[in-house]
């Protein structure tokens, strides 16, 4: 199947200018195409009006323009959307997989075909009989893929469909799209992280404004540094690294970790093993929040087993493991949502369990992992101050203004929360908490839908946030956004505390971390391989580099 796009512009209704503005482009058979830009670019748009959901659901805005199958007219598309809730139907996960196929009108024999192949592929067979309501996030995105390939769309648009999956289901995400091409599937990613799917790739499309700015091959993209911040992507760090040197002192293309290596040994000849002395010092305040022996059961299931953690002010704690390993859960009991089956939490020396979430809430601040489930209000000004209005805050317009413009939200004042953006929603409900002082904010996934600019907007207000004593509180599977942000590590697997301690200290138990499935940033496993330890960022390998003098700079072509 091949797409045809032909001057596809569309506008929401009450829309300023339209959010896709005459994009042209062709989709090949069997192809697998990135399209990325910054949020609000228009990538999920035209996501939505391939797959039909526009006009079909979002109706009343100004469509024009064509998309088409040259060989059968009108394209025969399945998406997979950001928030998979959106998506799943049924009581168990075999009831939600099989809603789709029912509605096709799909015999018995032909469904338990196409489910049994899915399960299979994507290695979900444990959870065929799963309530969906148990899952983790990430485990129902891994559903809603398997939802949509068992109706076996002529084009699989995938929008951002690794957002919450852990570093093990990415690889598997990605190696299902290998498998998928080996077949002839013809493939739209869309998304603003570029690394997690960059071996399965044939091209890129790069939107900004609404248009089509960028047409090309991977590594024409990989080389154009402009380009890459033009469209807010993220691409893997040993590219960072490569321009970073490229601007320095000239130095031969790489984008792999390998290739990274070889290179960096032939102009780093001096690299010997060293530490790059980036230790962080061990908390030196009274933890706000302690919990010990901390028990959680749903109809026998344990998700928490006899978890004891404990949550410093000034400092920023991740707390990682794969998916449905009880990190959700373990931070949801700090403001109520979830009441232990036993065990202890405290705050400020106080029992949470004898305070209602309302109250809980003045001083503790959960950002949800979805902002949709975090919005109440018409308008996004409205929405910013809803917390602090209701809880009886003091704030101000000027401050709310303020924020919104420091954080580029303020053209959107008086915009519907909803059909912002989904990086842009996320900031949102984070900054709509700030104005009520919490002294814990527990952010879960925060970087959903994010670009490169608003994620280094948030790792500044996380430290800013740090540096007034706050405790602050992160789950992400972004580890470079670990890496960057992160005083403090917490690792768990099933239901339990694999090992905790400053950023630095865990990052070196890579037994402990194999164990859990997480994968180190790029950055430290390159400079391990060059002998730095300690390292975890750019710029501290940067660093490290830079006292190891490479001498081979002149005259090498970039």
């Amino acid at each position: 199947m091949a797409v045809n796009v032909h001057q596809l512009s569309y506008k929401y209704p009450y829309g300023s200018h339209p959010a896709v503005d005459q994009v042209d482009f062709e989709i090949r058979r069997g192809e697998t195409v990135l399209l990325t830009g910054r949020s609000g670019s228009g990538k999920s748009t035209v996501g939505c009006i391939l797959s039909g959901v526009i006009p079909l659901l979002y109706k009343g805005g100004e469509l024009s323009g064509e998309a088409s199958d040259p060989e059968g007219g009108k394209v025969q598309a399945g998406m997979v959307t950001q928030i998979p809730e959106n998506q799943l139907f049924g009581y168990k996960v075999e009831d939600a997989i099989v809603f789709g196929m029912e509605n096709l009108g799909l015999g018995k024999d032909e469904m338990d075909r196409r489910l049994d192949r899915v399960l299979d592929l994507l290695r979900i067979g444990h959870l065929r009989g799963r309530p969906v309501g148990s899952l983790s996030g990430g485990q129902k995105q891994i559903v809603c893929i398997a939802s949509v390939l068992a109706m076996e769309p002529k084009l699989l648009i995938m929008d951002e469909p690794v957002s919450s999956l852990d570093p093990a289901g990415k690889t598997l995400v990605c190696e299902v799209l290998r498998k998928l091409k080996d077949a002839g599937q013809t493939v739209l990613i869309i998304d603003q992280n570029l690394d997690w799917c960059i071996d399965a790739i044939d091209r890129v499309l790069g939107m900004e404004k609404g248009r089509i700015v960028f047409d090309g091959g991977l590594e024409q993209l990989l080389r154009d540094e402009a380009m890459i911040q033009r469209l807010g992507v993220a691409v893997p760090q040993t590219v960072e690294l490569y321009h970073a040197l490229r601007r320095e002192r000239g130095i031969p293309f790489f984008a792999s970790l390998d290739n990274a290596e070889r290179v960096l040994r032939e102009y780093c000849p001096a690299v010997q093993v060293q530490s790059a002395d980036t230790v962080q010092g061990a908390p030196e305040n009274e933890p706000a929040v302690c919990i010990e022996g901390l028990v959680k059961e749903y109809d026998g299931f344990r998700a928490l087993d006899g978890v004891d953690a404990a949550f410093v002010p000034g400092r920023i704690t991740a707390v990682l493991g794969q998916n449905g390993s009880g990190k959700t859960t373990l931070v949801r009991h700090l403001i109520g949502l979830v009441r232990p089956t036993s065990g202890t939490i405290r705050y400020m020396g106080n029992v949470i369990s004898e305070q209602s979430t309302a109250e809980l809430a003045r001083s503790i601040a959960y950002v949800f992992q979805h902002p949709d489930q975090m919005i109440f209000e018409d308008k996004v000004l409205d929405e910013l101050t809803f917390s602090a209005r209701t809880m009886g805050k003091p704030w101000a317009i000027e401050q709310a203004e303020e924020l919104l413009q420091t954080y580029g939200i303020l053209e959107h004042k008086d915009a519907f929360p909803n059909t912002l953006p989904m990086g842009i929603k996320h900031m949102l409900t984070i900054l709509s908490v700030l104005l009520t002082d919490p002294d814990v904010i527990i952010l879960d996934e925060p970087t959903l839908g994010m670009d490169s600019e608003l994620k280094m907007k948030l790792t500044a207000l996380m430290k800013r946030l740090a540096g007034e004593g706050k405790t602050v509180i992160v789950i992400s599977h972004e580890m470079p956004f670990v890496a960057e942000t992160a005083d403090d590590v917490l690792v768990m697997k099933n239901g339990q505390v694999l090992t905790r301690g400053t950023t630095v200290e865990v990052f070196r138990e890579e037994d402990v971390l194999r164990k859990a499935m997480i994968e180190l940033p790029q950055i430290t496993q390159l400079a391990r391989r060059l002998g730095f330890e300690g390292v975890l960022t750019i710029g501290r390998l940067l660093d490290c580099l830079s006292a190891s003098q490479i001498t081979k700079s002149e005259g090498v072509p970039s």
